[in-house]
């Protein structure tokens, strides 16, 4: 098996998945959201800090940005 496929690191892949079938808490997230309604259907969600592999995580400097709105046909 190539080491890297898609540039997915498969052993480590492989090794997280052995970790959770030990220990399945480990595969417990809760992501820490902060969501505006913009109008209609549009909002704007921002993920900076998670819960995750049993801690919390805060090491990201700038949040992840999420626009979600329906297709404008409907």
């Amino acid at each position: 098996m190539s080491d890297k496929i898609n540039g997915v690191d498969n052993i480590r892949l492989f090794k997280i998945i052995e970790a959770i079938k030990v220990n399945p808490s480990l595969a417990k997230f809760v992501f820490h959201v902060n969501n505006t309604w913009m109008d209609g259907g549009h909002s704007r969600s921002f993920i900076k800090g998670f819960y995750g592999a049993e801690r919390e995580d805060y090491f990201r400097t700038s949040p992840f940005l999420f626009e979600i709105d329906q297709p404008s046909l409907l």
